[in-house]
């Protein structure tokens, strides 16, 4: 089945997952035309999970690594954040 074979190769996941989120938001830019600040910053924080995602798998046991991929995931979740609110505006 899908969910066995995705588990089967745990390592390839987060590639796939990144390649899936990439194709859809090149998807969604073509339905909205130009990339809004909102696609942009959404699609920063996919590529900072997707990063983390795939050190995880590579090195769960190297915590440094890991640590500096939840900076980059937390301040691509803030910048999102702030494109939230400045939309609001």
């Amino acid at each position: 089945s899908f969910t066995s074979a995705l588990c089967y190769h745990r390592d390839l996941f987060p590639s796939i997952m990144l390649c899936l989120c990439q194709q859809r938001a090149v998807e969604i830019g073509r339905l909205k035309g130009d990339k809004t600040p909102i696609l942009s910053e959404t699609f920063t924080l996919l590529k900072a999970g997707a990063a983390m995602a795939r050190a995880a798998a590579d090195d769960p046991d190297d915590l440094e690594t890991l640590w500096k991929f939840y900076k980059r995931v937390s301040r691509a979740e803030r910048q999102l954040e702030a494109a939230l609110y400045r939309a609001e505006q």
